[in-house]
């Protein structure tokens, strides 16, 4: 039986731990903040749906939340989204028209994604009668 003994210093070893430990602190927030980052329309895709961009616009959101935007706030957040962290900042609203094999044809389905610094912030899926009665998110006070 042949056996290879080695002998490293402990601070070698520990220093091996340390730079592995600093690098992925270091790496991992930039695969998450890619991943973050895609395009609104690669994120309605990968969920299954045709999207086609109607508008885009720079919205406020309000620094307090009246009842009915707390109330929508919390069905973000049952869709692990949380507007409150945004009260008071500028986010683009995009509004796109989208197909997909659940939605009936006679349907005109819209999504509308919030994105703040590039970053989906919050988003809702609706059909185009609510269209009818516009309410703008910033003027919700």
């Amino acid at each position: 039986m042949f056996m290879l003994s080695l002998k490293v210093p402990k601070k070698s070893i520990c220093l091996i731990i340390a730079i592995t430990i600093i690098s992925i602190i270091i790496i991992i927030p930039h695969v998450f903040k890619n991943e973050m980052k895609q395009s609104p329309e690669s994120y309605l895709t990968s969920l299954g749906y045709s999207p086609k961009l109607i508008s885009e616009e720079q919205i406020t959101l309000p620094e307090k939340f009246n009842s009915v935007l707390q109330e929508y706030n919390n069905l973000q957040k049952d869709q692990g989204f949380d507007l409150s962290k945004y009260a008071g900042k500028s986010c683009i609203k995009k509004r796109f028209s989208v197909s997909s094999k659940n939605i009936p044809e006679d349907k005109d389905a819209v999504v509308d994604l919030l994105l703040f610094d590039g970053k989906l912030v919050g988003g809702d899926l609706h059909f185009q009668i609510y269209d009818q009665c516009p309410m703008k998110i910033d003027s919700m006070s």
